[in-house]
This record gives C-alpha cells, structure tokens and sequence, in this order.
C-alpha cells in the first residue's frame, strides 16, 4: 500500500532562521551531497510493513554543516523552523519524494522548499539479519523496565561529560539504557546496540527515564524493532555504607567514587552540601509534585546534595540524594560482552570503562600466511579483538595491571589440539599466552587489544607488552573543550506522550 500521507522522517525544529524572499526550485541540487549513484543510502533492513519504513524514515538527516548553512543563508532568525520529510513512496518504500521545507511562522510561508524523487538502497548483512532475527525471537522485554542505578548512573553522567565536551562528537549520544546492566543481562551481554526513540520520557530533578520502540543496531546498521516498549528508568540516588555518619555522606560517597575511578577524578569530581539548601520536597518543581509523591516516600531524607563535575569550561552540576545502605551498593561488575555474530567473548574486571562499551570482533578467518608462517604450523585461525564505545568514539588498547579475558569457540580445523593464542608483532616477534579449553570454548587472558591467532600450543616465548590505555577518568581529563556547559540542576520535568510501540 502506497503512503498517501505525509510521512516525518525528521522533525527538526530550529530557531534560527528570518525571511527569505526566493524558494528553490524543485531541480535544485540541495540533495546532491547525500546521494550515491543517484540514490540515497540508509544501514538498515529493507521495510516491510508501513511501521517500520517510519521507523527507518526517521534515519534520514541532513547532516550538521548542510544545516549550518541553511542557518547562516537565513541569517538566524528564530521565527524561522524546518522540518525534513518523505512521502509518496511505492509499495516497497524503495523510491520517495524526499522534501526539505523552511517555513516562517511570521509570514506562515514557506523561505525555501527542495524536491526530489529518489531510490532508496538499504545496505545491510543478510547473515547478520539471521542471526540477530533468531537471537531475538527468543527475547522478551521486561514489562517492569530496567534500571540504571547507582555507579552504573555516575559512569553514564561521565560517559556525556566526555561526548558534550569534544570537538567532535559522534553523532550518536551515550543512550541510557546502553548503561543498564539489568536491560543488558536481558539480552546475554550481546553486543548489540540499543537506542530508545524517547515516545515517552522524562527529565527531572532527582530522577529520569527514557521509553518507546527499542531499536537493535549492530555494527551501526539497524535490524529490528523490539516487540513491546523498553523502558528505562534511573533514580538520582546514591548509596553509602550503613554505618556513615549522617555528616559523612558526602565525604563517604566521594570515597565510593575515587576508590572506583581513581584519583584521576580528584578534583573533578566532587558531591557538594550546603546547609541553606532546600528540602528534597521543596526543590522539586509543582509540575513535579505528583510524579514526585512515591519518591519522596521511599527515598526518607530531606537533604538535597549535588554530584558537580568540572572540567575545564564545562560544568555539570546535578542534584541527588544520598542514603545510608550497605546492601544496595552497586558498583558495575566490571564488563562482559558478547560478539552476536562469532561468539567471541571479552570480560574484565574494569569498571572505569564507559558502561555502552561492547566488544568488537573482526573474523579474519583460517590460515593467513603471515601467521602459519610465523607459527610454522597449517593451522591456525585469527580474530581481530577490541572493546569499542560508539558514543564516544572511544577503543580501548590495554591497561595497565588489568588483563582482558577471551572465550573463542574452537575453531572447527583446530578441534582435538592443545592451544594457546599468539600475538604476532611487526618485527615477527611471538607472544603466546596459554589457553584452557571449556565446554568447546578457548579461554586465554590477554593484556592487550589487537590480532590474535589460535592455533596449536608451542615453545614460543613471550614478550613484554607495551601499549597506551585511557580510562574514561582520563578521557574526561584529557578531552578538548568546545565552550559547551551542561547544567542538569534544573527542577523542569519534561514527560511526553506515551506512544505503544
């Protein structure tokens, strides 16, 4: 069935536009730079059903030097907005009319309007789209929703510090439920992305959450919808031990932090208390107060205290309660993430890493010459091994004093042999690091993130491991700064209309 109505792909309202006297033709080359071949380009399933093609549609975007501009053509006038649609496609969304249109809300015209009919080619992995169908039809969303509590809400809190401060950031924001351990459990620590396109959600002061369609990406090519909404939700509470001192709180939280992250965060990280400031009740907003009821309850202090995190020009100051209970410490058990495809798995004991970080596995396959001859053996076979986070465009290499566990099912011509795994260095140096096998896995320990090879144990001996490792309290030291300043103490609750995926 044709859409016949128009359909949002991306709404972006922008305040910053003033009239502009001539609209643009409809032959005009205002999407050249986003074709390829005379199409449009999108990493995602091809759609099937009216749903998903919106859910699709709303991947399309002009790209952040095209908007600026349009911005500075139209002189940055905020009665000016725009908003970039799709409609009048065919029955397999293959071929649309892709419109652009700046409307001025002064005049009620339109400044500009660009046309144009494109196909559509979706780019995607059909064995990926296998894989990743099968692995989901056995997965259900809670209904509860998920949580992000705790230190794992102090590692997303760090996680933004790190992306609003860059010069260039990725485009793809730390998303919350990416940092829930519960929401990721649920899926088997598969690295999958997940991004909640926020139908319903909320900004407030002591706590925050996000819900709607649950979108799968992997790779950064879109596969599938979640069944159900996903909702996300993380209560601004910390915990300290049930013995503090009611005027410890903030000394002992601190502690908390700087015996997780290090003293990297000295100074950058503090929790702040001020005798004048306001009840947990009266700080929150009357737009609040019923959203608020329950919390106020559970949570049974007054005392508002506040996590500030400073770096350079940037500044992140938001409110939080602090209580007293040893037995709901939380502090991420380190990282475990699953590669959907090969099923490599890479775990550690870290939790200084961003908590949306995920392995990252290339399968380079059996028998690459470089490594049979450098193991002087036939038989061999090579993985390219990292943990990536996305969002902040960030690959871990090493760290010192830590190693990084590896779970690789055993290669089917290696079946029957001892084996240990190599790292083959640019001179030809050989670094072997012993292997047990379990339940048809291979499960080495290594220091370092780079290509590896499994193949049959040997006298090979190894070498020293140098390398450089930036934890994400160094990442938040060391980022440059754009002037951006984020501040999170606001009492305004945004909430949204929730829309049933």
């Amino acid at each position: 069935m044709k859409i016949s109505k128009l359909i949002s792909a991306l709404v972006i309202i922008l305040s910053s536009f003033v009239v502009f006297d001539a609209a643009y033709a409809d032959e005009d080359t205002f999407f050249d730079r986003y074709l390829e071949n005379g199409a449009f380009t999108v990493r995602a399933l091809p759609p099937t059903t009216e749903e998903e093609f919106y859910v699709v549609s709303e991947m399309f975007a002009l790209d952040a030097d095209h908007v600026q501009e349009i911005r500075a053509r139209n002189n940055y006038n905020p009665n000016v907005g725009e908003y970039f649609s799709l409609s009048d496609c065919n029955n397999d969304w293959t071929h649309c009319t892709f419109s652009y249109n700046v409307f001025n809300n002064m005049t009620q015209s339109f400044d500009e309007q660009h046309f144009g009919e494109f196909d559509i080619r979706y780019i995607y992995d059909p064995t990926v789209k296998t894989i990743v169908d099968e692995f989901l039809s056995s997965v259900t969303v809670s209904g509860d929703g998920y949580e992000v509590k705790d230190m794992e809400l102090l590692n997303y809190w760090l996680s933004q510090s790190v992306y609003y401060n860059t010069e260039n950031p990725t485009g793809k924001e730390p998303m919350l439920p990416n940092f829930s351990s519960e929401l990721k459990a649920n899926f088997q620590n598969k690295n999958l992305d997940f991004e909640v396109d926020v139908r319903c959600g909320f900004v407030g002061t002591f706590a925050s959450g996000q819900c709607g369609i649950g979108k799968v990406y992997f790779n950064g090519t879109y596969y599938r919808s979640i069944s159900g909404n996903v909702e996300v939700k993380a209560n601004h509470v910390f915990y300290v031990p049930s013995d503090t001192a009611d005027e410890d709180l903030a000394t002992a939280l601190e502690e908390r932090i700087f015996s997780i992250y290090g003293e990297e965060l000295e100074g950058m990280v503090s929790v702040l208390y001020d005798e004048e400031t306001p009840t947990v009740a009266s700080i929150i907003d009357p737009s609040e107060a019923d959203e608020y009821t329950d919390f106020i309850d559970d949570v049974n202090t007054e005392k508002v205290y506040y996590i500030n995190i400073t770096n350079e020009q940037m500044g992140t100051l938001i409110p939080i309660v602090i209580k007293k209970d040893s037995d709901k410490l939380f502090t991420p058990n380190g990282i475990s993430s699953t590669d959907i495809v090969t099923g490599v798995n890479i775990s550690s004991d870290i939790n200084t890493l961003p908590g949306d970080i995920k392995a990252r596995v290339a399968d380079l396959g059996a028998n690459i010459t470089k490594y049979t001859e450098a193991l002087e053996t036939e038989k061999t076979y090579t993985y390219d091994l990292g943990l990536r986070s996305d969002s902040i465009d960030y690959d871990v290499a090493e760290e010192e004093g830590h190693t990084f566990t590896v779970s690789v099912p055993v290669p089917e011509n290696l079946r029957g042999l001892t084996l240990s795994a190599y790292f083959v260095d640019e001179d030809g140096k050989i670094e072997e690091y012993a292997a047990n096998a379990e339940s048809g896995m291979v499960v080495f320990e290594v220091p370092h993130f780079s290509v590896y090879t499994i193949a049959e144990a040997s006298d090979a001996v190894k070498v020293p491991n140098t390398g450089l490792f930036t934890r994400l309290a160094d990442a938040v030291v060391l980022t440059k700064t754009s002037g951006v300043i984020i501040a999170f103490a606001g009492a305004l609750l945004f909430v949204f209309k929730k829309i049933t995926a």
